[in-house]
């Protein structure tokens, strides 16, 4: 959903907060990126990761495991 132009992301603590209502797992890492229409990237312990609105910090869903364990292991074999 495309953000209107006046709207203002949460501040990360904010974001934080709003999490918290739904994940109960403190974050280990938040990026959030320029483009707009973006969502923030939360890492949680166990490689779990939520995309999230920034906006509203309602929760997209989960990225798939399998990914990441396949991005973390090209990055793993390059180092």
């Amino acid at each position: 959903m495309r953000p209107t132009p006046d709207a203002a992301r949460l501040h990360v603590e904010a974001l934080l907060f709003k999490l918290r209502e739904s994940q109960p797992a403190a974050p280990s890492s938040i990026t959030l990126y320029s483009d707009a229409d973006a969502p923030a990237t939360v890492s949680l312990p166990g490689g779990r990761s939520l995309y999230v609105n920034p906006y509203t910090g309602d929760v997209f869903g989960e990225g798939s495991p399998r990914v990441r364990a396949f991005f973390r292991g090209v990055t793993d074999w390059h180092r």
